[in-house]
C-alpha cells in the first residue's frame, strides 16, 4: 500500500511541477480521480474586516493578492501559486450572520515553523493537534472575519 502511495505522490509532484503552465491538464487529472476538489472559499464582509482578513492571509500565511476581474463590489482574490483560492468581497452593509452552516476551511500549508512564528508575531492564537494516524500536524485559527481556518502540515516526524 505504501509503495502505491509513494508512486501516486511522485506522480502528483511531477504533475504539479509540469502543469503549473497548463492548469486545465492538472485540473482534469485531479477531477478524474476524485470528481471534486476545493476551488475557493469566499468571505463577504464590511471593508475594514476584508482589509484585516487580506492582511492575515497575505502576511501570516503568505497567500498573495493577485488578478481579480472587475466586479460591482471591491475585493481581493488571494492566490496559492497560480490558483485564486480565497475570494474576499467588501460589502459594508453585510451583517455577520450567514445563510448557512459553514464550519471551516482547511488549507495544506508548507513550513510549520515559519507559520507558527508569523502567527505568534501577529498575536494570533492557535490550537495545535498532532494527527499521527494521517501523518500531519493541524493548527486551527480564527481569521479576522471570524472564520475557523484549519492549517494542515505534513508531520516531518511521521513522514
Amino acid at each position: 500500500m505504501w509503495e502505491c502511495f509513494h508512486i501516486w505522490k511522485c506522480r502528483l509532484i511531477h504533475v504539479m511541477q509540469y502543469d503549473r503552465r497548463n492548469r486545465e491538464t492538472m485540473e482534469s487529472w485531479f477531477m478524474e480521480g476524485s470528481g471534486v476538489y476545493l476551488h475557493h472559499f469566499s468571505v463577504m464582509a464590511p471593508s475594514e474586516v476584508i482589509e484585516r482578513t487580506m492582511h492575515f492571509y497575505r502576511d501570516v500565511l503568505g497567500i498573495k493578492p493577485g488578478y481579480r476581474p472587475q466586479f460591482d463590489l471591491p475585493g481581493y482574490w488571494l492566490y496559492a501559486g497560480d490558483t485564486p483560492i480565497i475570494h474576499l468581497v467588501s460589502k459594508n452593509d453585510r451583517q455577520k450572520t450567514g445563510p448557512g452552516y459553514f464550519h471551516h476551511v482547511a488549507l495544506r500549508c508548507p513550513n510549520l515553523g515559519e507559520t507558527i512564528k508569523r502567527l505568534s508575531n501577529a498575536n494570533i492564537e492557535y490550537r495545535w493537534q498532532n494527527l499521527d494516524d494521517v501523518q500531519q500536524i493541524q493548527l486551527t485559527v480564527i481569521d479576522p472575519a471570524g472564520n475557523l481556518v484549519e492549517l494542515n502540515f505534513l508531520n516531518p516526524c511521521n513522514a
